[in-house]
């Protein structure tokens, strides 16, 4: 990932500012206002693993965990706020229109890490840290839906020769897929394994829509 101002490589800290992703020395270059040296401003980039969070993604159908969505008609602010666990590291007018919550760890799981998209911008937080450790402004990025499959849920039970047996059902189909979001044809941050991705992506739509922006 590199700083939209200058085009290197960013380091361990990035910032946001102004629909931009900037390296330290943009940031001090520019002499952003006291208030934007704020958590929500600020993505710890050196303290996140992406390969981590892909892998931990794949548990996420089986732990049941939380994803909150809003509808697509109301994705650019219109409808009731999702909560955050921190609203200390939202922007002034953002609001969140889709948040996956899941866990990492192997021994001692617990929801940890949150992927989001907002009205404003995509990210990843980490409630351990309390701090965003990944983020990209949506002006100008474009969304790609890859690896998309079908799988199917449910449990059945029945009898066969060697007795009581259970096995997955047929019943249920549920679309997943990776959510790639590019810019410049680069890839800036991947959402793996998201059930019914399209409809993830026409709420980035209808979100870009509504603030003007194009996709």
């Amino acid at each position: 990932m590199n700083c939209t101002s200058c085009g290197q490589p960013l380091g361990a800290v990035a910032h946001i500012y102004n629909d931009k992703l900037l390296c330290e020395a943009c940031w001090i270059k520019i002499g952003a206002p006291q208030a934007a040296n704020s958590p929500a401003h600020t993505v710890l980039i050196g303290q996140h693993d992406d390969a981590a969070r892909a892998e931990a993604s794949k548990s996420v159908p089986n732990e049941n965990i939380t994803t909150v969505s809003a509808p697509p008609d109301t994705a650019g602010g219109n409808a009731a706020p999702i909560p955050v666990s921190n609203p200390a590291l939202l922007l002034q007018g953002e609001q969140v229109i889709w948040r996956r919550t899941f866990s990492k760890g192997i021994i001692h799981r617990h929801p940890s890490i949150n992927e989001v998209l907002t009205n404003m911008r995509v990210c990843v937080v980490d409630d351990v840290l309390g701090s965003i450790v990944r983020a990209y402004p949506l002006a100008n990025t474009s969304v790609a839906v890859t690896n998309s499959r079908r799988m199917y849920g449910g449990v059945r039970t029945g009898y066969g020769r060697g007795g009581l047996y259970t096995g997955t059902g047929t019943g249920t189909s549920v679309t997943y897929g990776d959510i790639e979001f590019v810019n410049q044809g680069n890839v800036v941050l991947v959402f793996h394994h998201v059930a019914d991705p399209y409809g993830v992506k026409n709420l980035v739509m209808a979100a870009l829509k509504s603030s003007g922006k194009k996709l």
